[in-house]
């Protein structure tokens, strides 16, 4: 994985690439030696490009590699990725896997198997201590979920009592993260190991991410990158071709000799369906591939199969195809023999059918020809008969049409003159009718027009000798209330003498003098009380007065109540007849504008008799408050 900016988790993935492709090429190698040993095969060493010291320089702890490196540097406490660099490229200078830029001393690069990706060091200390704390995990590895269980394996025991024998360090508590990935992957190489292991190589055919395009570059670089190439050519330096006895048997023996064949027909059936490993089958074998094959050093016969060495089966498939090519064209000849054979007498065939064929189309054709004509005849005969019958009937259609339309005009003269008198007649009606329904409603709206004049006259009377009496009734209000303040002053005045009065009797032992303009003081205060009795008529008197005028106040009150109570009847009457019209108005029997003036004539007329109903009710309250006062 190489991206424009390569990191610590691009490091970690191509360090497993790097072991997963280790692990292929030993896959390859071993499974190619253990098919020699197993089929006694002679071969020697291949030679293989090995990438352990690639992995060397990433994970070997006695060299210091670059996650060795990163942990330690992890656990000194001022460590910075600057250092992890220097020391990185110090301790791999001479290392022919490792490769630093001079420009930037913060960037290294490692030669993988696939190529080379250079890494920026940015990062690489955080990322690295960026575990989960023991507790947590801890906690994680009590749960009773296995797939939790799995994402947090316990650790080793010995591990577990290397760390109960020592004392615990600071920090020793922990792994980097570089640590737990070299442990898991060592883990998982040993689950490879012991299973038997097929791979499946994904090739990307182009980088647009489009079908039907097949970039070869971009696929042979994945093939080259993967290993598959080398994988290939591993394969190709030995035996790369390999075949069973009896497909060999079953495919080539063709080849030999066709003395060879017919000598053994029955053996080569017998060795089709033989098991692998047969020896009849294996001794078949030989005899064919030494009638086939003549270099001994291209090919090993096996215990079960035939190894071949590079290009030669694919020289026995070329003789093959020749000698099948020789077969075809004689089987070719003989099927084209007959089918030309066969074509031949289906020709002959089908030149006497069709010689039947045409004489039967020429006699069906001269018979066809004769009844034609015989029916052409007599078709005329009968065409002649019924235009003659034709030309009857439509001279019989025609009078009968004639008469049919005079009866049919006659009749229409008379519906038109019905319906012209019904007009008339209609017209007629409508006209009186109309004119009777007009003086009507002229002599109805009239009428009410006279009614309501009167009825308003009335009312307006009514009104004015209330108003009069309203007048009345104020102004004798006004002078009861003047007399009543006139009576109230004069008995302040008379009480204020008398009070005056006693006051001088109590001061007439004062001597002569005093005494003498005592009693003129008191003659005074007579006089004075003498003149306001007189003038108040009597204290009997003013009372009688009064009694008087509120009897004459409760008769005028029960007056305009009465009053009140005629005109609360005069509105609803009123009421009455305004729904009276609006109904008419709704069944459409007065549309007129004299009874829509009229209908508003109302309702201004009730509104007024409203406001004086009210205006008069406030008056009566007013003066019963002050008759009360």
């Amino acid at each position: 994985e190489q991206f424009q900016t390569n990191s610590f988790e691009q490091l970690c993935i191509n360090y497993a690439n790097e072991r997963l492709q280790q692990q292929f090429n030993w896959d390859i190698f071993k499974a190619e030696q253990a098919e020699y040993e197993a089929e006694g095969i002679e071969w020697q060493a291949i030679e293989f490009v090995d990438n352990q010291e690639c992995l060397d320089l990433i994970d070997k702890k006695s060299s210091m590699g670059l996650l060795h490196l990163l942990d330690e540097e992890c656990k000194i406490q001022r460590g910075t990725d600057e250092k992890f660099a220097q020391k990185a490229r110090q301790t791999h200078a001479e290392h022919k896997d490792f490769d630093a830029p001079k420009g930037d001393q913060l960037t290294f690069a490692v030669k993988h198997y696939a190529g080379c990706v250079a890494y920026l060091c940015s990062g690489f200390r955080e990322k690295n201590k960026d575990t989960l704390h023991q507790d947590l995990a801890a906690v994680m590895q009590q749960s009773q979920a296995e797939v939790v269980l799995a994402l947090f394996p316990s650790e080793a025991p010995e591990r577990e009592s290397k760390r109960a024998g020592k004392p615990k360090a600071k920090g020793s508590d922990t792994m980097t993260v570089g640590s737990q990935f070299m442990t898991q992957l060592s883990s998982l190489m040993r689950t490879i190991n012991a299973t038997d292991v097929h791979y499946v190589r994904c090739i990307k055919p182009n980088t647009l991410n489009k079908p039907a395009i097949f970039d070869m570059a971009h696929s042979a670089h994945q093939l080259r990158c993967a290993g598959v190439l080398e994988a290939v050519r591993i394969s190709r330096m030995a035996y790369p071709n390999r075949m069973p006895h009896a497909s060999f048997v079953s495919r080539y023996a063709l080849l030999t000799p066709s003395e060879w064949q017919a000598a053994h027909e029955v053996d080569m059936a017998r060795a089709r369906a033989a098991a692998p490993g047969d020896e009849s089958a294996r001794a078949l074998c030989e005899g064919a591939l030494a009638l086939v094959v003549e270099d001994v050093a291209r090919y090993q016969l096996g215990k079960t199969k035939v190894f071949f060495r590079a290009f030669l089966l694919e020289a026995l498939e070329q003789r093959r195809g020749n000698a099948l090519a020789t077969y075809a064209v004689v089987v070719q000849k003989m099927l084209r023999s007959a089918l030309w054979s066969r074509r031949f007498r289906l020709l002959r065939l089908s030149s006497v059918r069709l010689q039947a064929l045409r004489r039967r189309q020429v006699q069906l054709s001269e018979y066809r020809r004769q009844r034609a004509a015989a029916i052409a005849l007599a078709a005329a005969g009968r065409g002649l008969r019924a235009r003659i019958l034709r030309r009857r009937l439509l001279a019989a259609v025609r009078i009968q049409a004639a008469g049919r339309a005079a009866a049919a005009r006659d009749r229409v003269y008379h519906l038109r003159r019905r319906l012209c008198a019904t007009r008339l007649q209609a017209a007629v009606r409508s006209h009186r009718h109309r004119s009777a329904f007009t003086a009507r409603r002229g002599a109805a709206l009239r009428l009410q027009s006279k009614a309501r004049m009167a009825s308003q006259r009335r009312a307006y009377l009514r009104d004015l000798a209330e108003k009069k009496e309203e007048a009345k009734l104020s102004t004798q209000l006004a002078k009861l209330q003047a007399r009543l303040q006139a009576e109230m002053e004069a008995r302040q005045n008379a009480e204020r003498a008398l009070e005056a009065g006693a006051a001088a009797d109590e001061g007439s032992g004062s001597g002569a003098a005093v005494a003498g303009d005592g009693g003129g003081v008191a003659g005074i205060a007579g006089a004075a009380a003498s003149w306001v009795l007189g003038n108040m008529g009597g204290p009997s008197t003013s009372v009688e007065e009064t009694s008087t005028m509120l009897s004459v106040v409760t008769k005028d009150r029960e007056r305009l109540g009465q009053r009140l109570a005629a005109e609360t009847e005069a509105r609803k009457r009123l009421e009455a007849e305004k729904r009276e019209l609006e109904r008419k108005l709704n069944m459409g029997s007065a549309t007129s504008q004299v009874e829509t003036r009229s209908h508003r004539q109302i309702a201004e007329a009730l509104s007024r008799t409203k406001d004086e109903v009210g205006e008069k009710t406030r008056i009566m309250q007013h003066q019963t408050i002050e008759i009360a006062n």
